[in-house]
């Protein structure tokens, strides 16, 4: 069969209209696509047009495989980035900028899985064990 990709020329909401911090330690490789593609409108892009969501999908697999890196789809990158936000302690109006969302708890809801609250879980269940 066919794959269908739907590639939106806005965000599905405002919200996605928006800055994205990027850590000071990650500028480097923004700076090294930019080289590649001086002109280009897009980060990634492939003769003027912006890469599609599964070449993105395919070309990060092989990449994660070739340095021995389990490889995860990028609606998991995103949803890890945002636990990993939120567990660190990231406040969250900024988690929301990051994410795109105008709500923490479409985040919560979508994008988080608490792993602190599990390891204080099996923390507690541990020390009843041991009584």
């Amino acid at each position: 069969g066919s794959m269908i990709t739907e590639v939106r020329d806005f965000p599905k909401t405002e919200a996605g209209i928006r800055d994205v911090i990027i850590p000071k330690s990650c500028e480097w490789i923004l700076k090294k696509i930019r080289s590649m593609n001086p002109f280009g409108e897009y980060v990634f892009e492939r003769n003027g047009e912006r890469i599609k969501n599964y070449m993105f999908s395919r070309r990060l697999k092989r990449i994660c495989k070739k340095n021995n890196i389990l490889p995860k789809s990028l609606n998991k990158v995103r949803k890890t980035y945002g636990t990993i936000l939120l567990d660190s302690g990231v406040s969250e109006s900024i988690v929301t900028l990051q994410m795109g969302h105008t709500d923490i708890r479409t985040t919560k809801m979508y994008y988080y899985k608490d792993r602190n609250d599990m390891e204080k879980k099996m923390d507690v269940i541990d020390h009843v064990s041991n009584l």
